[in-house]
């Protein structure tokens, strides 16, 4: 096959597909554009083959147009595309040391495994191009993966990260396999443009695919040419467009074909000549000379001003009448036509003037003539040079740095000696440490890296410090205690500090003590590698004598009234006279005074020291506590006994301060009264108790047994019965509670009884009330029921018949000694 120089047609995508091991490699790359400036925002796309797309970090251009992307383990394609503006870029590719330019295919390359994938994207001048997209695309299913570092710098280089694999290039799902890429600044065969390369096909041979862009979307309309190869001339193939999904399906006879692949063009077109020319009813545009690499563009419409899609346009030579292999040569759904042909006097016709049912007067035909600047074999590396202002100076020494490359430099790359790096072109670089410097400046272009170190160029030299210093505090009185702090400027290795009494230190940071009072010359000296420096502040820490400092304690602290407390000085100083205040208005000039608190209460005591150097006060807040003392609980009852329920009056006789009462009756009963009234309405005996409570705390009484209740007595009684004709017999019987000693009964027909249970015969019909009169040690209890027994007359005949007998009386039971009068 022919070798290509490095055209002027520019594309906007690019697949790699690759696949990769278990470790993960870095695909680096840069984008710039036609100015060789590198575009940043440019998305890099990387895809999975099978299962779920992994995350992928750093997918779009920096500032500089260059990204690095890293991705898992996998089979990948890589694509790339331009940024939103200007849409027309002019775009190029470093890919691993390969330069692509205006390629919308690499081909497949089998690169070693655990390559870095580097990129520069470049136009037809080898100018860098920015915010182009590097996609890596899945070419099982064309989705496109998330590669977070795919888009091309302000230089037009990119990093995509490929795991430790062999990696293989090819275009989007065609899957079709072409030749290897050849190395930078070698002349790269067309393989990995618009032809896929050579195939050597079996009869019958199916040759399917499918061409989507860098979004996955299908591509339509788009023109696969086959050539044999062993004539050079094109083969008739239908169904070589991609249908509406982007599909092709062409089917070959045995033989070896170079495939094309001819995609919409889309770039920055330069009209020259013919733009904007419209032939109207004419098939054959004429004769027109071309230089090389041009590209024909323009649209097919009807007279309607639709555009036609399918229309062949043909380019032939003028002088032999042969046909010209062109790329894109149909016309698109829009009726757009871009094809690029080599410089010659060529003819330009449609061939297809009769498709979709129309004439040569039926086409409006517009027509532009397109080229770019080309890139005629290799293009050298540049020539890297850099120069400074300011090489020398003390530490902190700020060197602004200025390239001097010649040729054409893509990035630049600085290494200052200290360390210190940087990607810009004229960079300002500051050494904060003595010493001297080697710089050194990388440049890389189209053609190459170049790099210039210059030894010894920076050098950084010491100065002498300044000596500086402050203290903590500057007066006081004895013994005062100062902290210098060193505030030198400079490189200082050592201090020697003079502090105006015959002390001395070589601290950095001192912390120095005077004893006797006075007025003191501070001095530092600050010596380092640059020499030395002195500091002198006269008169700067004045001491004077110190007042006491008043201090205090006691024997007691808390306790109840009268409490006695003995204090004890403990000033330190020279003190002469005491002043003390005990907090209740009382004072003392003792030394150590004992003082006795009265009243209850809290007090702040405070001592004032005086001595010659001054007067001190100590103040102790809340210093002593002073309590009530606790009351003593004692109380009387009355009265102690008595049957229930039995009301007893109680009487607080607590001495001492008391601010409540807690009473416990001993029957469950409580009571928080000073002189309470209980009832105890069960009997038993009772212990009371009385617990006290006032300030000074509290005090509990309990007088066991202390109070004796007795049953109650109550007169009751019953009958057997209440009723019925007479002679009516009734047995009472006495329900009386308490201690009875002696019973009268009135049984309401005048009869009566002293028996405890007596019984009565009531002989008269009638009703009666019965009474119950009981003697007991308290009193006499009296019981009556009114109405209590009812007698009715027995019922028989009137009067008594003749010969009749009476019944006899009845034969009662007598009365027992004492019982029932009759």
């Amino acid at each position: 096959m022919p070798s290509m120089r490095f055209t002027s047609l520019l594309s906007f995508f690019l697949a790699c597909a690759f696949s990769t091991s278990s470790m993960g490699d870095t695909i680096v790359g840069r984008v710039v554009d036609a100015m060789g400036v590198g575009v940043p925002g440019v998305d890099i796309d990387v895809t999975v083959s099978s299962g779920s797309d992994p995350t992928i970090s750093n997918d779009g251009t920096n500032a500089n147009g260059i990204f690095v992307t890293t991705v898992p383990a996998g089979l990948y394609d890589i694509s790339f595309s331009p940024p939103p503006a200007p849409a027309t870029s002019h775009l190029a590719m470093v890919l691993s040391n390969v330069l692509v330019v205006g390629q919308t295919n690499l081909g497949v390359v089998r690169l070693p495994p655990g390559v870095v994938i580097s990129g520069q994207l470049v136009d037809g001048v080898g100018l860098p191009v920015a915010s182009v997209v590097v996609d890596v695309i899945d070419r099982a299913t064309g989705v496109t993966l998330n590669n977070k570092n795919n888009r091309s710098d302000l230089f037009g280089s990119f990093f995509v990260t490929a795991p430790f694999a062999p990696i293989y290039l090819e275009l989007g799902t065609v899957g079709v396999s072409g030749g290897p890429l050849v190395p930078r600044r070698m002349e790269l065969e067309p393989m990995g443009d618009l032809n896929l390369g050579s195939l050597e096909l079996e009869d019958g041979f199916p040759l399917r695919g499918t061409l989507v862009t860098a979004a996955g979307d299908p591509i339509s309309g788009l023109d696969l040419d086959v050539l044999d190869t062993s004539t050079g001339l094109k083969v008739f193939t239908p169904n070589d467009n991609t249908d509406p999904g982007g599909d092709f399906s062409i089917l070959l006879p045995v033989g070896i074909y170079d495939v094309e692949i001819c995609p919409p063009q889309a770039k920055r077109l330069v009209a020259r000549d013919f733009e904007g020319l419209l032939f109207q009813g004419a098939l054959n545009l004429g004769a027109i000379t071309l230089e090389e690499g041009v590209v024909l563009t323009g649209t097919v419409r009807d007279v309607a001003g639709i555009p036609l899609s399918g229309i062949d346009l043909d380019v032939r030579r003028s002088a032999t009448g042969a046909s010209v292999v062109t790329c894109g040569d149909d016309t698109n759904a829009n009726g757009v036509y871009s094809v690029i042909v080599p410089s010659d006097v060529i003819d330009v016709s449609f061939a297809q003037a009769g498709a979709h049912g129309t004439s040569a007067a039926d086409l409006h035909v517009g027509l532009s003539v397109t080229g770019d600047m080309l890139l005629d074999g290799v293009i050298p590396a540049p020539q890297a040079d850099f120069f400074a202002l300011v090489t020398s100076g003390p530490s902190e020494l700020t060197v602004d740095f200025q390239d001097a490359s010649t040729g054409a430099v893509l990035s630049w790359f600085w290494s200052f000696g200290d360390g210190g790096v940087s990607n810009l072109s004229d960079p300002v670089h500051a050494y904060t440490e003595v010493g001297t410097y080697t710089v050194a400046l990388t440049v890389d272009g189209i053609g190459g890296p170049s790099t210039e170190v210059k030894p010894a160029f920076v050098t950084v030299q010491h100065l002498p410090p300044t000596a500086a210093f402050q203290a903590s505090s500057t007066t006081g009185t004895r013994p005062l205690t100062v902290t210098f702090t060193d505030q030198s400027t400079g490189e200082v290795s050592s201090w020697r500090w003079d502090f105006g009494d015959g002390g001395s230190s070589a601290l950095h940071h001192p912390v120095y003590t005077y004893e006797m009072p006075g007025t003191y010359t501070v001095a530092l000296t600050a010596s380092g590698p640059g020499g030395s420096n002195i500091a002198t502040k006269l008169d700067y820490v004045t001491v004077s004598e110190a007042a006491p400092v008043a201090d205090f304690s006691r024997t007691s602290f808390t306790g109840v009234t009268p409490l006695a407390v003995s204090f004890a000085d403990l000033s330190t100083g020279v003190v002469t006279t005491w002043s003390w205040n005990f907090g209740d208005m009382a004072t003392s000039t003792l030394q150590n005074p004992l003082h006795t608190y009265t009243a209850a209460g809290t007090y702040t005591v405070s001592l004032t020291a005086t001595g010659p150097g001054g007067s001190s006060n100590e103040t102790k807040l809340n210093y002593v506590s002073v309590a009530e003392p606790a009351p003593v609980a004692f109380f009387v009852g009355a009265p102690l006994t008595g049957m229930a329920p039995l009301t007893v009056t109680f009487a607080d006789r607590s001495t001492g301060a008391v601010t409540g009462w807690s009473w416990n009756f001993g029957d469950l009963g409580v009571s928080a009264l000073q002189n309470p009234e209980h009832t105890f309405v069960a009997a038993g005996t009772y212990s009371v108790g009385l617990t006290a409570s006032g300030p000074g705390g509290m005090d509990v009484s309990i007088r066991p047994s202390y109070i004796l209740v007795t049953e109650s007595e109550t007169a009751d009684f019953t009958a057997d019965r209440v009723r019925g004709g007479v002679p009516l017999r009734v047995s009472f019987t006495d329900l009386t509670t308490g201690t009875p000693i002696s019973w009268f009964w009135s049984f309401g027909d005048g009869k009566t009884s002293t028996l405890q249970h007596p019984w009565h015969i009531y002989k008269q019909a009638g009703t009666y009330s019965v009474s119950l009169a009981v003697m007991t040690s308290s009193g006499v209890l009296i019981e009556t029921k009114s109405d209590y027994i009812r007698v009715r007359e027995r019922r028989g005949r009137a009067g008594t018949p003749s010969g009749s007998r009476t019944r006899p009386a009845p034969n009662w039971p007598p009365q027992p000694s004492g019982g029932q009068v009759h």
